[in-house]
């Protein structure tokens, strides 16, 4: 009677016999239609192959977001020199967020702006006389939100409720984008990322 080393095979030899055992791979001919079983190797490469495909496709939009989202950026209108500087600001502040888990405001009176404006829409004739909308604005990144009822007090906390939100979605996506790159790498890979962007 001959034995079998188990010890001695390797993980391809285990799935072959596991493959051979289970008539996995086999043609069978039924009404005519050839049907081939996938064995348990064929279906593990293909979910592996699934994950990385749908990770990669993640990863992809995430940084299609993040480019969205710096087209509205100021750094996009200041002269090369200071732009160096500006990109290399933008990309510390990128990286202290993600250690902290959400949008690093230090002030939120010099890092956030506001503007009133009209509303628009519904309300009468009042609310389109009275400058009443506010707009609130990251002013490193350039991301803003607008809100507009008939109180102004109310505008201004909403708009930036909103915008802190859309903010805590920047840095997601960033989480996102630099997922398995090292943390010492991450400071150059935003700043390419951004570089990029403005040329």
């Amino acid at each position: 009677m001959n034995t079998l080393n188990i010890g001695s095979l390797t993980e391809e030899d285990l799935w072959e016999i596991e493959d051979s055992i289970s008539g996995a791979g086999e043609k069978i001919i039924d009404g005519g239609r050839k049907n081939e079983h996938k064995g348990p190797k064929t279906s593990r490469e293909i979910g592996k192959f699934n994950k990385e495909n749908a990770e990669k496709k993640r990863v992809d939009e995430a940084k299609s977001l993040v480019i969205k989202d710096l087209e509205k950026s100021p750094i996009n209108n200041i002269n090369v020199e200071e732009r160096i500087n500006a990109v290399d600001f933008y990309a510390k502040w990128v990286k202290k967020s993600l250690e902290q888990g959400y949008p690093y405001i230090s002030n939120i009176d010099k890092e956030i702006g506001f503007t009133q404006t009209r509303s628009s829409g519904p309300g009468g004739q009042n609310v389109n006389k009275t400058s009443t909308a506010v707009i609130a604005k990251h002013l490193l990144t350039g991301i803003y939100a607008r809100s507009e009822s008939r109180e102004m007090l109310n505008n201004k906390r909403d708009s930036l409720s909103k915008v802190l939100e859309k903010l805590e979605i920047h840095i997601k996506n960033w989480k996102i984008y630099l997922g398995s790159v090292y943390e010492e790498d991450k400071i150059n890979k935003i700043k390419n990322l951004v570089e990029s962007i403005l040329k």
